[in-house]
C-alpha cells in the first residue's frame, strides 16, 4: 500500500530511512509525489576532438594513465588523462580518493559532464563515468534531478523509485477507465511513472499533462461552486457620492485613468449596495495597492475591518508600512514570527473591533483569530494561495467585499477559466514619473562587465540585486547557486561593498533581517533567489542582474524585472544567458526588447513547450498549482472546466462519484500544514 512507511521498500535500510525522513518522506506516497526538478538527456558520445567548452558532453575513452596528485595542491585533487583515437582530455576530480581504485590506467569508460578549458587544454571535472553498456542504458531514459536541498542523492531517490514500481501497488484515481479514454489521458499510476521515469520529454509531458489535468479540474469545480455563492447584497453601503476625492488628496500624484476607472466600478457596486468581489489584474508597477486601500479606506471610515493578506512576510511588512502613512491608527501587523504576546495582544484588539485593519501572511487564517466586523479582504497575488486558504479568510466574515491582486501577466482569453465570472479589472497603465528599464542581453564571457556596470551604479548610492536560479549547487544541474555565487562577487567588489543573501531556507526573522537592512541601504548588492519575486520595493535599487537567464520563464523574467524600476530614477535589467543558442537568444531577445507584460506573456506562451523545462527549487509563496500552468495548459483547463460544469449539472453534490467528492472535501477544508 501507498500508505506504507519508506522502509518498506525493498534495499531502503534504516540509514537510507533515517535521510528521508529527515526530507520529511515517511511513506511510498510521500516519495512518489516527490516530483523530479529537471531531466539529464544523456547526449550522444562525441570526439574528443569536437569537446566544446561549458558544454555538457560525453566521450568514450580509455585512461592513458592512473590518477594522481596535481602537484602543488592538496592531495584531494586527482588527475588522469584520457584518450580516444581523436585526442585526450583530462578529467580532474576533487575528494574522491576511491577514484584510485576504481578507474586505473587501461580502462575504458564513457565519461560523461561539462567541458572546462584552461591554458589550452580540455578538462572534465567530476564526470559520471559508465560502462559503454551502461551508458546505452542511460540514454534510453531521461534522469530525473530532485531537489538536493533535502540532503538526498539522486540515484538513492531514483533507486527507491525504481524498486517502488516493481511493486503492484494500487493507486487511487478519481476518473474511470471510461472517463480517461475519453479525455485521452493516461490513469494515475502511469503518469507517476511518465514523470520519473520518461523515455523523452513527450512521455514527460503526457505524465505532467494527466496531473495538470486533476488540478485544473478540481480548481474549477471549486470555481463552479464559488460563482453561484460570491453575488450576495450587502446591508451596508461602505461609499457615499464623491468621497474618493478625500482619498485621492492623500496621494501626490494623480491615479492613472485605469485605477479612477475601476474605482467609479467599484463605487456603483457600493451604491447598489452589492458585494464587492473583484479581480485586479495589472502589470508590475500599475497601482494595485491603491485600489486595495481604497477598499480598506472606506471600510475603516465606517468602523468595519478589513484584512490584508500576503504571500510573504516581507510583502506584508512592505504593505503595512504604506498603509501607515494613510491610516496611521487603529492598524496592525501580524505574522507568524510576531511574539506569543504580541498575537494575544492583537487577538485581543481583533475580537473587540479597537484594530480596524490587519496586515500578514497565512497568520490571518488561523483558527484561534476572530473579527468582530470583517467587512473587507484583500487577497494579494491570489495564485499563491490555495483555495482553502482563501475560503478560510473569508469564512471569518460575513460574505465580506473581495479584491484578489495579481501582477502576473494573462491573456484575456484567460480570465473567464481563471477566476470565472468575477468582474475583472485590468491597470494598463503605469505612474507618469516612471522611466523604462534599459535591458541588456550578455553572455558569459560578459560577466565581469556586468559586474563593472553595478559597481558604477553602488558609486553613484545606488543598490543591486543579483539573482541566481537555485540556492545551492545541485549534482546534477549546471546552474549558478546563491551560496557559492557570493564568493564571485566577493572576488570582484570591493571589501567595502556589502552583500546580503536572501533565499527560502533562511528562517522568517532571517529573511526579514536581510530584507530590512537592503531597503535601508545598509546593503549594496542582494545576492538572491526568486524569493523576491513578489512585491518587493527598494525605489534605490536600479540594476539587477539575472544569472542563467535561459532557465526562467518569460514571465517570472518580467516579474523579476519589476523589483527595479520603483522610482524616477533610471534603472537596468541584465540576462545573463548561459546557453547561448538559437532558441535561448530567441526567448531572451523578447526581454530585452519589451516591458510589456501582456506582450511577454503571449510570447512565453508561443515559445514553451515540453522539452523546455526547470521547476527550480520552491521557495516560499508556493504556487496553488504543482504541475498545471493555466497560461501554457490554457486548452487542457478550458477540457477541464467543461468537465467540472458537466460533472455538477448532472450530479449537483457529487454523489455519483464519491472518490471526487471527497477529494474536493479535503482540497477546500485539509488545513495548511
Amino acid at each position: 500500500m501507498l500508505s506504507d512507511g519508506i522502509e518498506k521498500i525493498k534495499g531502503v535500510g534504516e540509514k537510507t530511512t533515517a535521510l528521508f525522513h529527515k526530507a520529511g518522506i515517511y511513506t511510498k506516497e510521500e516519495l512518489l509525489n516527490g516530483f523530479p526538478i529537471s531531466y539529464i538527456d544523456y547526449p550522444p558520445v562525441s570526439r574528443i576532438v569536437d569537446a566544446r567548452e561549458k558544454e555538457w558532453m560525453a566521450f568514450s575513452a580509455v585512461l592513458q594513465e592512473d590518477f594522481r596528485g596535481r602537484p602543488g595542491t592538496a592531495k584531494e585533487i586527482l588527475l588522469a588523462r584520457a584518450f580516444d583515437s581523436s585526442g585526450e582530455i583530462t578529467l580532474q576530480f576533487f575528494h574522491a580518493p576511491y577514484i584510485r581504485k576504481t578507474v586505473k590506467k587501461g580502462m575504458h569508460f564513457v565519461f560523461y559532464g561539462q567541458v572546462k578549458e584552461f591554458q589550452g587544454r580540455y578538462y572534465l571535472q567530476q564526470p559520471k563515468y559508465f560502462s559503454i553498456e551502461d551508458y546505452r542504458e542511460k540514454r534510453k531514459l531521461l534522469e530525473a534531478v530532485y531537489s538536493s536541498a533535502k540532503g538526498i542523492k539522486n540515484y538513492i531517490r531514483r533507486r527507491a523509485i525504481a524498486e517502488l514500481f516493481k511493486e503492484d501497488f494500487a493507486c487511487s484515481d478519481v476518473f474511470s477507465e471510461g472517463e480517461l479514454e475519453r479525455l485521452s489521458l493516461p490513469d494515475k499510476k502511469e503518469s507517476l511513472r511518465l514523470l520519473h521515469f520518461p523515455e523523452n520529454f513527450q512521455e514527460r509531458e503526457k505524465g505532467r499533462k494527466r496531473l495538470a489535468f486533476e488540478e485544473l479540474f478540481f480548481y474549477s469545480l471549486y470555481l463552479e461552486k464559488e460563482e453561484k455563492e460570491y453575488k450576495a447584497e450587502k446591508e451596508l453601503s461602505l461609499y457615499e457620492e464623491g468621497e474618493e476625492k478625500n482619498f485621492f488628496s492623500y496621494f501626490p500624484f494623480s491615479l492613472t485613468a485605469s485605477q479612477k476607472d475601476c474605482i467609479l466600478e467599484m463605487n456603483t457596486e457600493l451604491l447598489r449596495k452589492q458585494r464587492i468581489y473583484r479581480f485586479i489584474e495589472g502589470d508590475v508597477g500599475s497601482g494595485k495597492t491603491v485600489i486595495a486601500f481604497y477598499l480598506i479606506y472606506l471600510t475603516i471610515n465606517r468602523g468595519k475591518q478589513a484584512a490584508f493578506m500576503a504571500p510573504t512576510e516581507i510583502l506584508a511588512r512592505q504593505h503595512y508600512e504604506n498603509a501607515l502613512k494613510l491610516f496611521p491608527d487603529r492598524i496592525v501587523l501580524l505574522l507568524g514570527s510576531t511574539s506569543q504576546k504580541e498575537k494575544r495582544e492583537i487577538y485581543k484588539g481583533i475580537a473587540k473591533g479597537e484594530i480596524l485593519a490587519v496586515f500578514g501572511t497565512q497568520s490571518l487564517i488561523q483558527e484561534g483569530l476572530s473579527f468582530s466586523a470583517l467587512e473587507s479582504i484583500v487577497i494579494d497575488e491570489q495564485h499563491r494561495f490555495g483555495v482553502k486558504e482563501r475560503l478560510k479568510l473569508e469564512k471569518k466574515g460575513n460574505c465580506p467585499h473581495t479584491l484578489f491582486l495579481s501582477a502576473t501577466p494573462i491573456p484575456r482569453s484567460l480570465a473567464k477559466l481563471l477566476y470565472g465570472s468575477l468582474p475583472l479589472s485590468v491597470l494598463k497603465e503605469k505612474p507618469a514619473d516612471r522611466l523604462p528599464i534599459k535591458n541588456a542581453l550578455i553572455h558569459k564571457e560578459e560577466q565581469q562587465k556586468a559586474f563593472s556596470f553595478i559597481l558604477e551604479e553602488i558609486k553613484k548610492g545606488r543598490q543591486a540585486y543579483v539573482i541566481c536560479p537555485m540556492i545551492e549547487e545541485n549534482e546534477s544541474l549546471p546552474v549558478e547557486a546563491v551560496l557559492s555565487y557570493r564568493k564571485v562577487l566577493r572576488k570582484f567588489f570591493p571589501e567595502d561593498i556589502r552583500i546580503g543573501v536572501l533565499h527560502g531556507k533562511l528562517r522568517s526573522e532571517e529573511k526579514e533581517a536581510v530584507m530590512a537592512a537592503f531597503k535601508r541601504g545598509e546593503t549594496e548588492i542582494l545576492l538572491s533567489t526568486t524569493v523576491v519575486e513578489v512585491g518587493v520595493d527598494v525605489a534605490n535599487a536600479t540594476v539587477m542582474l539575472i544569472e542563467n537567464a535561459e532557465r526562467f520563464g518569460l514571465a517570472q523574467l518580467h516579474q523579476l524585472r519589476g523589483r527595479v524600476g520603483r522610482s524616477a530614477l533610471q534603472s537596468y535589467c541584465i540576462f545573463l544567458d548561459r546557453k547561448d543558442d538559437e532558441k535561448s537568444r530567441e526567448r531572451l531577445e523578447i526581454m530585452k526588447n519589451s516591458n510589456d507584460g501582456f506582450a511577454i506573456a503571449k510570447e512565453d506562451l508561443r515559445l514553451r513547450g515540453p522539452g523546455d523545462l526547470f521547476f527550480g527549487e520552491r521557495q516560499s509563496g508556493e504556487l496553488q498549482f504543482s504541475m498545471a500552468d493555466p497560461i501554457l495548459d490554457e486548452e487542457l483547463f478550458r477540457i477541464a472546466r467543461e468537465e467540472a460544469m458537466q460533472m455538477l449539472k448532472a450530479d449537483p453534490e457529487l454523489k455519483k462519484h464519491p472518490k471526487v467528492q471527497e477529494e474536493f472535501f479535503k482540497m477546500i477544508t485539509t488545513d495548511t500544514p
